[in-house]
Order: structure tokens, then C-alpha cells, then sequence
């Protein structure tokens, strides 16, 4: 029995050493993967609804907990055929970029906290079966997402995080974008809204082997 609760000891202990190295680190490259769900335009919310969002990044820390990172951005939204009133095939491709500014603590020697705000641009593009033979509908637009993560290592350069996001929009939608004809029933003030997104989804951390930091939790 003591024998077991040694080992037990011994095992618990190389991990804390292994996590124990977390934190120096100076880049990361990050993915995040997240599910889109559109909010404040109710057409937008209710003809389109969003399949993926894709920010893979490249961070850097300049000092212990603050960072800058870069991103290419990309999210699609797909035409909800059983709602709009005419039938209809196709969705919504945004492709972007963004410059983010973050802070990162760890807790403990395993568990994690990073809040960052994007600035970033987008180009939003409709195409649907009527937007083929109409002309395909281009707008451009500026963003604002403040995102948390929670951030679970898994060792000294892999980390795996849970994503909650909000990106507001400068995106305007209406609904001839799609190719619709009718406004649907929707008024101009709700049509005036502007398409924000709610994201919920998970991230991937790698972090180049390099002596990653925080050898004590943050106090």
C-alpha cells in the first residue's frame, strides 16, 4: 500500500514539474475554432445561421502577462432554407484580418486565463442561388471582439482552451443581400441593426518549446 501512494506521489509531482515550466514563453501559435450565432438583426438571426469562425494566430508576449497577436479571420454563415420566404441555397463567406491586445495569468501551475479585444476588418460575401444570377453581394466592415479564454496545459508547449467571444460589427444586413426580393415582414429600424455575433467554441495553443514561464502562480 505505501509503495502505491509513493508512486501516486512521484507521478503527481513530475507533473507539477512538468507544469511548473508554464509561462515564459514569448510566441504561441493559437487556433480558435468557434460556432457563430448572430444577434441584434433579427433578419440576419433568422435567415442565416453560422457554422464556423476560424482565427488562427501568432502571439507574442513582450512582457509576463501582456501580448499582441495577428490573425487572418474567416467565418461562414449558411442561408436557413426553411426559414426565408423564398427557396434558396447558400450563405455568407466573411474573410478578414484582425491585431489583437491580451493579457494572460495562470492560476496554477495547470489552469489559465487570457482576455483579448480584436480590431479587425472583413469583407462579407453573399452567395446564394439568386445572388449567382443578380450579382454577388460584397460589403465591407470593422469589428470589435473582446474574447476570454480558459486555458488548460497540457505540457510545457501544448495548451487547450474553452472560448467565450463577442464581436461587434459594423455590418449592416438586409435582406436583398441574399437575393430576397420582400423584405420579409422586417422594418427598417430593425433592419438597421448592425449584425453582431455571439462565439462559443475551443482553441489549441502551441507554444514552440520554448521555457514557458510562470513558474509560481500569480499572486
Amino acid at each position: 500500500m505505501s509503495k502505491r501512494v509513493l508512486l501516486f506521489v512521484g507521478l503527481v509531482c513530475s507533473q507539477l514539474v512538468v507544469f511548473g515550466q508554464i509561462g515564459k514563453d514569448k510566441w504561441n501559435i493559437t487556433t480558435e475554432l468557434t460556432l457563430p450565432s448572430g444577434r441584434t438583426n433579427a433578419a440576419f438571426n433568422n435567415y442565416l445561421k453560422g457554422l464556423v469562425n476560424v482565427n488562427p494566430k501568432v502571439q507574442f508576449k513582450p512582457t509576463k502577462h501582456f501580448y499582441v497577436a495577428l490573425a487572418p479571420k474567416y467565418m461562414y454563415y449558411s442561408v436557413a432554407s426553411y426559414k426565408v420566404p423564398e427557396k434558396m441555397n447558400g450563405g455568407m463567406h466573411v474573410a478578414g484580418g484582425n491585431i489583437e491586445f491580451g493579457y494572460t495569468t495562470w492560476r496554477t501551475n495547470y489552469f489559465g486565463m487570457e482576455f483579448g479585444l480584436k480590431f479587425g476588418m472583413a469583407e462579407s460575401i453573399f452567395v446564394t442561388d439568386k445572388t449567382k444570377s443578380t450579382g454577388i453581394i460584397k460589403k465591407n466592415s470593422t469589428y470589435l471582439e473582446p474574447t476570454l479564454s480558459f486555458i488548460l496545459a497540457a505540457d510545457e508547449a501544448v495548451a487547450y482552451r474553452w472560448i467565450v467571444g463577442y464581436q461587434f460589427s459594423s455590418l449592416q444586413f438586409h435582406p436583398s443581400d441574399i437575393g430576397l426580393t420582400t423584405l420579409g415582414g422586417y422594418t427598417p429600424q430593425q433592419l438597421a441593426k448592425n449584425t453582431n455575433t455571439l462565439l462559443i467554441g475551443f482553441g489549441f495553443s502551441y507554444y514552440f518549446g520554448n521555457p514557458r514561464a510562470d513558474n509560481y502562480i500569480d499572486e
